[in-house]
């Protein structure tokens, strides 16, 4: 019997120590949020999180009323620089390419690839078939046809650490902040800012 009191002690020791390890986050996507016990969370950025913060950014801006274009149309917006400025390394396109694609199902944008981070090299390259002689020219990209951008999508992504007074634990707060930069007046015509914040203990610690 006293065996077994001890084990009970141990395993409830060991339930202990495993919550108040835990990682719990502000993001009500995330496991931590949902209960999701199968879930994976860490105080790095997770799809979960880029999920999130792709939807939250989509979602203020279309609140913008700015980001309905005066007389009509859709605008044409290319990404140019969105920074990752923490230490979890991931492409910011897993970010930007989840925005990009929301943003077009609204039909108040474009997205152009000539230009900017997502420049696609083969849009340019094609202007140097019109004097190839392999090609027909009635097929070849014309110079004077590329639609240039009415705006600039960029942005960065920080984060800030705080630790306890005792140093056992700590909080991460993630900041997601994009901006919609006119590129005439370089004005921003719209933003976004969406916060996570990630607690636990400092055994948790991802790097």
């Amino acid at each position: 019997m006293q065996n077994i009191k001890l084990i009970f002690l141990a395993t409830g020791a060991l339930l202990a120590g495993c919550v108040s390890n835990a990682v719990v986050s502000t993001n009500p996507n995330s496991p931590s949020a949902t209960g999701n016990l199968d879930g994976y969370e860490s105080f790095s950025i997770t799809s979960i999180d880029l999920g999130y913060a792709a939807n939250k950014a989509v979602q203020q801006f279309l609140e913008a009323p700015e980001s309905i274009k005066p007389g009509g149309g859709r605008y044409v917006i290319v990404v140019d620089q969105v920074v990752n400025d923490t230490l979890n390394n991931f492409d910011i396109r897993r970010l930007t390419a989840q925005i990009k694609r929301k943003l077009r199902q609204s039909n108040r944008f474009r997205f152009s690839n000539a230009l900017g981070a997502d420049q696609t090299r083969a849009v340019l390259d094609e202007r140097k078939l019109q004097d190839s002689k392999l090609f027909d020219q009635s097929t070849v990209a014309q110079d004077g046809t590329l639609a240039a951008p009415d705006l600039y999508l960029t942005g960065k992504i920080v984060v800030a650490t705080t630790r306890s007074a005792d140093g056992d634990r700590q909080q991460l707060n993630y900041a997601f902040m994009l901006e919609v930069v006119d590129k005439v007046r370089g004005y921003v015509l719209f933003d976004s800012y969406v916060e996570i914040d990630k607690t636990g203990s400092n055994k948790n610690f991802a790097w």
